[in-house]
């Protein structure tokens, strides 16, 4: 090794909209990497400011083009950290072949190709081989829940996969944020991602149920597949608060004012199975409040251990609403259930911390590389 500062490649093929967890994470560990010495360079796709939703071949071209401006650097990197997808196999195999040390972050099972990409599924076989490829010939392999960690290590045929969970930005959710109300009645918040898996039906029919209080509005941040759910309900239900989306760092002050914050994730595919550590559900509990999260591995569990929430059976929206109007008669309660979670989030689950735990796995395959 040399006093020389590392580098590193930082490479996703996903665009990295503000916001989104994809973007939340590559920035968080990327910052914290920096802080502790590294010099890195991320690749990602980059589109046009009209391309909202560029077509198979645009995204495809700009995939290629991150593959391309990866390989010009491999002489002068010591590391490249992937954020795991089928279409970085060029630069995986090309990394390899020079020796460098190569990380895959691997954050769900085979079926999110699939689910997230619905016309994909002609070469699923395809895409399931260039990434169990990956994985297999990689120096080091990341996964973000305990679940996931097993699946990975049979597919990568030994016990090696390092479990480096999601987490929350420390600073920026606090309970300290100041408030910005959106309604003056009390609320309980989902925030983030409007994707198919995320209980936006769940949620709908929950608010909808006799169990739910009256005196408690719903706040909806976010958009994607399943915003036309939230919008005609919307319409029909006073209760129901839907702003859409918002810049990142309006979110805090946005949620901090609320009763709880919801996680009624539902299984897709069977992607629950291998565990689920969502950021909204660090976040929240960063911001000082309870969360209410749907009973699939690792959130139940982290709920469950640190008696943070409260945990509801899948796809049950009359648990939702009874849970809901539990915290809503005894808003103590839901209080200490926050402190609790805000407790174990600042003592292990930011994203400093998840930044140190990267910082020493890349050190130590640096190092053994030589």
């Amino acid at each position: 090794m040399t006093d020389r500062p590392l580098t590193m490649l930082y490479v996703t093929a996903e665009s990295l909209a503000e916001g989104a967890a994809a973007h939340v994470h590559v920035t968080e560990i990327q910052s914290g990497l920096i802080r502790r010495g590294w010099q890195t360079q991320l690749l990602a796709p980059t589109y046009d400011h009209q391309e909202t939703r560029p077509g198979v071949f645009r995204r495809l071209s700009a995939i290629a083009a991150v593959n391309w401006r990866a390989w010009r650097q491999l002489g002068k990197v010591d590391a490249i950290y992937c954020r795991s997808n089928p279409l970085l196999f060029p630069i995986a195999w090309l990394a390899r072949r020079r020796g460098i040390a190569v990380v895959h972050e691997c954050n769900g099972p085979y079926a999110d190709i699939s689910i997230a990409h619905p016309n994909t599924r002609a070469f699923f076989r395809l895409f399931v081989a260039m990434q169990r490829w990956q994985y297999r010939q990689a120096d080091a392999v990341v996964s973000v829940t305990a679940n996931l960690k097993h699946w990975l290590e049979g597919e990568r045929g030994r016990a090696d996969v390092a479990l480096i969970s999601n987490a929350a930005n420390t600073q920026m959710f606090t309970p300290e944020t100041p408030p910005e109300r959106i309604t003056q009645n009390m609320f309980v918040v989902f925030f983030g991602a409007l994707a198919v898996w995320h209980g936006a039906r769940m949620m709908m029919d929950a608010i909808e149920h006799p169990e739910w209080p009256e005196n408690v509005d719903l706040l909806i941040i976010g958009a994607g597949a399943d915003s036309p759910v939230i919008e005609d309900a919307a319409a029909r239900n006073s209760r129901i608060r839907y702003i859409g989306r918002q810049p990142y760092k309006r979110v805090p002050g946005l949620i901090v004012s609320a009763l709880a914050g919801l996680v009624p994730i539902v299984d897709v595919s069977g992607r629950a199975s291998t565990g689920l550590a969502p950021l909204k559900l660090f976040e929240t509990l960063a911001a000082g409040l309870p969360v209410i999260v749907t009973d699939y591995p690792t959130q139940a569990e982290f709920v469950r251990d640190n008696n943070c929430g409260i945990v509801v059976p899948p796809d049950d929206a009359a648990a939702l609403a009874r849970a809901v109007a539990g915290l809503a008669r005894d808003p103590a309660a839901a209080r200490a259930m926050g402190k609790r979670g805000l407790d174990a989030v600042a003592l292990a689950h930011s994203w400093d911390h998840r930044a140190g735990e990267v910082d020493i796995l890349l050190r130590a395959l640096v190092a053994r590389k030589g």
